[in-house]
C-alpha cells in the first residue's frame, strides 16, 4: 500500500550483502540512524573509504556537516571533535591530530565559540597549535592563539600586516 511502513525486529545482527550497490531513498528527505557508532570501511587500498556530500542544486549554498549537541550548554563543553588517528610503526594506537570546538561562553546573547587545532608532540599529548577564541564580552572580535610554548616556531610566508596596536616582542637568542 502508498502507506506502508517496513519494520525488521531481530534479536541478532542484520546483514545486507549485495553483489551490486545499496541505495536508501527517503521521499520525507531525512534518513536517521540512532547508534553508538557507525564504522564504513574498505580494505581495497587506494584512497577509500571517503564520504562525499554531493549537492547538486544550482544556487550558492553547499553541503555541510553539523555536530549539534542538543543539551543545556556550558562554558567548557565541547560541541564535537574530528579525531585523527593511526598505527604507530610499533603497530599501536596512536592519535596524531584533532579540530574541536568547545563553548566559550554560553550565556544567552553572550554565546561565543573557542576552535582549537591540535596536533601530537613526541609524546601523543594532543595540544592546541592553532586556537580561535571568540571574545565573550565584545561583539566582532575573535582572538587567535598560535603554537605551543616558547620553543615552538611560527613561520609566515609573504607579507605580514599589522592594522592595530603594533607590539613586537623579539627575545633574545
Amino acid at each position: 500500500a502508498t502507506a506502508a511502513h517496513f519494520e525488521i525486529a531481530a534479536d541478532g545482527n542484520i546483514t545486507l550483502d549485495a553483489a551490486g550497490d545499496i541505495a536508501l531513498e527517503a521521499g520525507g528527505n531525512d534518513v536517521t540512524i540512532e547508534a553508538a557508532s557507525v564504522e564504513i570501511s574498505n580494505d581495497g587500498g587506494g584512497q577509500a573509504p571517503y564520504l562525499k556530500l554531493l549537492n547538486a542544486n544550482a544556487d550558492a549554498d553547499g553541503p555541510f556537516i553539523q555536530f549539534f549537541k542538543s543539551a543545556d550548554g556550558a562554558d567548557g563543553d565541547s560541541l564535537g571533535k574530528i579525531v585523527f588517528k593511526g598505527d604507530d610503526e610499533g603497530g599501536g594506537d596512536a592519535g596524531y591530530g584533532q579540530i574541536q570546538c568547545l563553548i566559550a561562553d554560553a550565556t544567552p546573547g553572550e554565546e561565543a565559540g573557542k576552535l582549537q587545532l591540535k596536533a601530537a608532540q613526541f609524546n601523543h599529548t594532543l595540544t592546541v597549535g592553532l586556537e580561535l577564541d571568540g571574545d565573550t564580552n565584545v561583539s566582532g572580535e575573535v582572538d587567535v592563539n598560535i603554537a605551543a610554548g616558547s620553543g615552538s616556531t611560527t613561520t609566515i610566508a609573504g607579507g605580514l600586516v599589522v592594522t592595530t596596536g603594533r607590539s613586537v616582542n623579539v627575545a633574545s637568542e
